[in-house]
């Protein structure tokens, strides 16, 4: 019936050809694949090159030959070729990532389309690929450089809340769970921008300011651990912070981050010095002392904090600084990844960063201190150092 329908005949067969020039010259990667056997059928020249196998290999090479044992997800490529060629075989086609090898045994990421083609009673996989491999990168960059922060925002000393541009919480830190005795969860209804506590205090319009695209520097207060009026308070505590906008590249505000001080020792601290004789000036004196190392180490903030942070290796390399960083001595993020904190530190300094080192080996942390670091332009930059050790999942150390 097919021949007595004129024109057909040549209609396939233009179509064949049609689709045989598509194939060999298309500059992705192109292959025939027996669904039974998974042997490739044959491959256009992009294959070829794109693999580096010899196209003679064609017709007896097994597409898991150019696999290694395991994907990315943890499931052997037997098993997931054989997850979506099921997929392709029921729907018609279908679109996965796959990590492939070449001939002389590098893996890469390539984006593969597989399309069934069925003719004459034999049914055919058609894969077209693409190498993925930058895209893959980025994207892997993008999630350690998210974990790495995750990591610093949860283990840095310091309280930290993050608010949404309407004052709900968006997250909290394991420091600031310890300060308030509060978690995410009794944060579902809390709104900074109607606490009455702050409204009380007059400290709403500051607040507000945050939210508006200003740095707010909210005094402290004794602040009741609750977050509703009709709650028991789980104490009392002086409480002052840092509150700063982050933009989007359009100038909208993200979220609003605030940095918690707690200033409860001070001011117990306070209450007790008015109370003393005036012939225990001594003991005044190492109090306010131990009261100001105590607040200085709450000055760190994040990212976008306006103050100075950086992160280094245990070699005192750097590879992370925030802006306020980077003004401070002047040099760029570029400049100071090639750099270490001995770099930047005059000699006369050395004994006592060596000593800092050895105090953070012993108790996860040191400082603050004061030391110089020596400005890109030759200035010699007094400065006040605290620092924290975080640990990798992987165990790496950081600083």
């Amino acid at each position: 019936m097919r021949d007595s329908i004129p024109g057909t005949s040549d209609a396939l067969a233009e179509s064949a050809e049609w689709f045989r020039m598509l194939f060999e010259n298309s500059v992705d990667a192109m292959t025939l694949l027996d669904p039974e056997t998974l042997v490739f059928v044959d491959g256009n020249d992009a294959f070829v090159r794109g693999t580096g196998i010899a196209r003679e290999a064609l017709g007896t090479l097994s597409f898991l030959e150019l696999a290694p044992e395991f994907q990315p997800d943890g499931r052997s490529s037997a098993e997931a070729a054989a997850a979506t060629l099921a997929l392709v075989l029921a729907n018609g086609s279908h679109r996965s990532e796959w990590l492939t090898r070449r001939a002389d045994g590098t893996e890469e990421f390539i984006d593969v389309v597989s399309t069934r083609l069925t003719s004459g009673g034999r049914t055919l996989i058609l894969n077209t690929a693409r190498n993925i491999d930058g895209p893959k990168k980025v994207e892997d960059d993008l999630r350690l450089s998210e974990a790495r922060w995750r990591r610093v925002f949860e283990q840095l000393p310091m309280s930290m809340q993050i608010f949404a541009p309407d004052g709900s919480t968006r997250q909290v830190n394991q420091a600031y769970e310890r300060l308030f005795q509060l978690t995410m969860e009794e944060l579902r209804d809390f709104n900074i921008l109607h606490d009455r506590q702050l409204e009380k205090a007059g400290l709403d319009v500051s607040i507000r300011g945050a939210f508006e695209g200003q740095i707010s520097v909210v005094p402290p207060i004794p602040f009741e651990l609750k977050i509703s009026p009709e709650q028991p308070a789980k104490g009392i505590r002086w409480i002052g912070s840092t509150m700063f906008p982050v933009f989007d590249p359009d100038g909208r505000i993200l979220e609003v981050v605030c940095v918690h001080e707690d200033h409860t020792a001070r001011r117990v601290a306070e209450d007790e010095i008015h109370q003393l004789n005036q012939t225990l000036e001594q003991r005044i004196a190492e109090r306010t002392e131990e009261l100001e190392v105590s607040e200085e180490r709450f000055k760190q903030l994040f990212e976008f904090s306006p103050l100075g942070i950086a992160q280094v290796d245990q070699g005192g390399w750097f590879y992370q600084a925030n802006p306020a960083f980077c003004e401070l001595v002047g040099h760029s993020v570029d400049e100071l990844k090639h750099m270490s904190y001995w770099d930047l530190t005059p000699t006369n300094f050395h004994q006592g960063q060596k000593m800092s080192i050895e105090r953070l080996d012993r108790t996860g942390r040191f400082g603050p201190f004061d030391k110089e670091y020596i400005h890109k332009d030759g200035r010699r930059i007094p400065v006040r150092l605290n620092g924290v050790r975080v640990v990798s999942p992987e165990g790496g150390v950081q600083v």
